[in-house]
């Protein structure tokens, strides 16, 4: 072998081995590029899942208000007013199941004390179920004394 035929030898040698290493790092950079993409993705997925949970918890804090107000309403007006349910399931831009549930009830049972026995107690619950199958409610209990429920006083 002649020494110009070993030189271009280890020319192609060293020339396989730069390609090599630059393939390496090429590899090595794509597969950080990818790792960065995925992290992003994800925390985009969590994100999105954290904010359609919040707005189905703020929906249900809605409809639970809507309820307290619309029975302190109807109890003014009419002070038989017991309470009422609400199915709210095609009021909603998304496959969703809301529910409002208002009930009265006289201080006169065995549960409200002595000092309660002239008053009424007011149970709202507000249910909402995404499309995700979770389940939001809320929940509010006063016990408001006949005179606040009766209009004009």
């Amino acid at each position: 072998m002649s020494s110009r035929q070993h030189k271009n030898g280890i020319r192609r040698r060293r020339f396989a081995e730069r390609h090599a290493v630059v393939l390496v790092c090429v590899l090595a950079c794509l597969a950080v590029a990818s790792t960065i993409t995925l992290a992003s993705l994800s925390a985009a997925m969590r994100h999105r899942r954290q904010l359609r949970s919040h707005w189905q918890l703020e929906q249900t804090v809605w409809l639970l208000d809507a309820g307290y107000r619309r029975a302190i309403e109807k109890r003014q007006q009419d002070p038989s007013y017991s309470g009422e349910s609400w199915q709210l399931d095609e009021v909603f831009d998304r496959p969703v199941e809301a529910q409002v549930l208002i009930a009265w009830a006289h201080g006169g049972s065995d549960q409200v004390s002595s000092k309660q026995q002239d008053s009424s107690t007011l149970r709202v619950v507000a249910t909402v179920q995404g499309p995700d199958g979770v389940t939001r409610r809320s929940q509010r209990w006063n016990v408001l004394p006949d005179s606040q429920t009766k209009a004009g006083e």
